[in-house]
C-alpha cells in the first residue's frame, strides 16, 4: 500500500468522485495508462452507476455501445474476476478478440490492453475501473498488476464509506440542484433528460486535454441486469 493513497483515503468525508479523480492520478504517476472509465457498483444488483472516465475523442460518439458492450462482455466484467486486478491480455492468454468489446470496438479504434480492477469485500463488490493503453503501447506487465494491487483494500474501503454516507440525511450540494435524470433507449441513446442534468454531469476540473475528454455521468438502465448467483456467492469469499 502506498502512503499517498493511503493519506488520502484515510477518513475521507467528501464526495466520491473528487475522491476518484485524484485518485486516478496517484494511480498514473505509478504505471503507464492513456485512458480509463471507472463506475460505481451497487453493491446488491451489482449494476453499475457514476462512471467517471477519460475517454479519446473518436470514442466519444461509440459510448453507448461501449457501454452495452462492455455488460455484454464477460471476459473481467467485475461480477466473474477472480483476482482484484487483471489484465485483458492475460486473461485472454495473448488473444484480446476474445473479448467482445475488444473485438467490436475498442480493438479497432486503436485501444490496447486493459487493466481491469474491481474493489470488492465481503460486503459485495462497490466499483471496477478499467485502464486503457493504446495498441501503440506495450502489454500491462505482471509487474504493473502487482503495483495496482497493491492499495485495492485501502480504496474498496474509501468507496465504501462514501456510498454509505450518501443514504444520511443532507441537504442537496449546491452545485448539484437536482434531479438529474436522463431517458436512454434500449442502446443506452439519450432520449431525454431534466434541465439540471448537463450541469449536474458537468465535468471536474483538470480536464485533460484535446486527445481525450473527461465524461461524467450517471447510467440509469443497463442492457440487462446482473442477477446474483453461484459467481457472486463465490465472490464474496473473497475479503
Amino acid at each position: 500500500m502506498t502512503e499517498q493513497v493511503a493519506r488520502r483515503c484515510r477518513d475521507y468525508k467528501g464526495d466520491e468522485r473528487p475522491l476518484r479523480v485524484a485518485l486516478v492520478e496517484d494511480l498514473r504517476n505509478r504505471v503507464h495508462f492513456r485512458a480509463h472509465v471507472w463506475a460505481l457498483v451497487d453493491p446488491e444488483t451489482e449494476v453499475a452507476t457514476a462512471p467517471l472516465a477519460t475517454v479519446p475523442d473518436p470514442l466519444m460518439v461509440q459510448l453507448p455501445g461501449i457501454v452495452r458492450r462492455r455488460y455484454l462482455t464477460t471476459v473481467n466484467r467485475w461480477d466473474r474476476m477472480d483476482t482484484p486486478v487483471a489484465s485483458l491480455y492475460q486473461a485472454t492468454e495473448g488473444d484480446p478478440t476474445k473479448s467482445l468489446l475488444y473485438r467490436e470496438v475498442l480493438g479497432p479504434s486503436g485501444i490496447g490492453d486493459i487493466a481491469s480492477i474491481v474493489f470488492r469485500d465481503r460486503f459485495g463488490i462497490w466499483a471496477f475501473l478499467d485502464l486503457w493503453r493504446f495498441d501503440t503501447d506495450a502489454a500491462f506487465t505482471d509487474a504493473d498488476l502487482a503495483i495496482l494491487a497493491e492499495d485495492v483494500a485501502t480504496i474498496t474501503d474509501a468507496l465504501r464509506r462514501c456510498q454509505g454516507r450518501s443514504f444520511d440525511e443532507r441537504s442537496p450540494a449546491p452545485d448539484r440542484p437536482g434531479p438529474a435524470v436522463l431517458f436512454l433507449s434500449p442502446e443506452l441513446e439519450v432520449r431525454g433528460q431534466t434541465p439540471e442534468t448537463v450541469g449536474y454531469l458537468s465535468a471536474p476540473a483538470g480536464c485533460p486535454g484535446p486527445t481525450s475528454r473527461r465524461l461524467v455521468a450517471h447510467v440509469p438502465r443497463c442492457p440487462r441486469r446482473l442477477r446474483p448467483g453461484p459467481d457472486r456467492a463465490r465472490h464474496r469469499r473473497h475479503n
